[in-house]
């Protein structure tokens, strides 16, 4: 079966999480049926485990982490005043920038903008790139 490229892997990635922000549930259970529901529907394809895997544990151990500096980088904005599409590609980027070294920060801040011009309003880009400079700006990656 082939493996998506990694860009489609972070697609279906913020997917996920955009489904666990509107429930508010972030397990390993949501995870599972998720993957099973895309498995179904695309039998003919498979995730870059390699990658999905260890960022979405990332984001689901280190919640309040990730999002202290979406919050902290934002100006005026907090967490639950963002749109949960916009939050998901937040969430995703800044744990690669704060959690990923083998990720360059350009790619993670490239990607999540290239996210939001597809899946965001028309001020999505823009919004999401200026919170991920911010963060670039304000820390190294941990661990």
């Amino acid at each position: 079966m082939p493996r998506i490229s990694r860009k489609k892997t972070r697609e279906l990635l913020m997917q996920l999480l955009y489904r666990m922000a509107l429930f508010d549930e972030y397990t390993e259970e949501t995870k599972t049926a998720f993957l099973a529901e895309y498995a179904e529907e695309h039998p003919d394809e498979e995730p870059d485990s390699a990658y999905f895997d260890p960022i979405f544990s990332r984001i689901t151990e280190r919640l309040e982490s990730v999002d202290n500096a979406i919050s902290g980088a934002s100006d005026n904005w907090k967490i639950h005043r963002i749109s949960k599409v916009d939050l998901s590609i937040l969430r995703i980027a800044a744990s690669e920038i704060l959690y990923e070294p083998d990720i360059p920060t350009g790619v993670s801040v490239n990607e999540a903008v290239e996210l939001a011009k597809k899946y965001g309003s028309d001020n999505s880009p823009r919004f999401v790139n200026g919170i991920l400079g911010n963060i670039a700006r304000g820390c190294a990656k941990t661990d």
